[in-house]
């Protein structure tokens, strides 16, 4: 009788196991399996996930921050969380900031555009990705560095004002 018990629970749990999103959900960290394969692939890298809620993008001592005096220069300032170093990475690929997103200033592809706080309009210059501690445009796949005068895109690599903390 305990064997039976036991072999129904079997059954019985692979059934509990089953996570369902919504359809419209689009994650690159998530990889959804295929109708011919058993098994789902597992990404080669993992992706940093981040939460939609606002929080601090750091570089050390210093945060991504929305200019006050004319709410559209983003820049690195020493942290003190107040609204405009409040960021949210969003699924639809903006990073948004008191109602405005990070875009690439008149949707140029070169390296050393300048990135700005404008009208959310959802075009490729303003989706963004995470690639390790790299904040990348889809736009063009260069790195959003941060500086204390200003942002731009520029070639990633091992320049001070890329690598961001979440």
């Amino acid at each position: 009788m305990m064997l039976k018990r036991f072999s129904l629970l079997l059954l019985a749990l692979p059934a509990a196991c089953v996570v369902y999103l919504p359809s419209d959900y689009e994650d690159e960290a998530v990889t959804k399996p295929q109708t011919s394969s058993p098994r789902a692939e597992v990404p080669a890298k993992p992706q940093t996930r981040l939460s939609e809620q606002p929080r601090l993008i750091r570089q050390r001592d210093l945060c991504l921050d929305v200019h006050g005096g004319n709410g559209r220069t983003v820049l690195l300032y020493e942290c003190h969380g107040r609204a405009n170093q409040q960021f949210a990475v969003r699924r639809d690929g903006t990073i948004r900031q008191g109602g405005k997103c990070l875009d690439v200033a008149g949707e140029n592809a070169k390296a050393g555009a300048e990135v700005i706080a404008y009208a959310c309009h959802g075009k490729k210059n303003q989706q963004w990705f995470v690639d390790g501690p790299y904040i990348r445009s889809k736009l063009n796949g260069l790195c959003l560095s941060g500086g204390r005068e200003g942002s731009v895109m520029a070639e990633c690599g091992d320049r001070s004002g890329q690598w961001f903390e979440y």
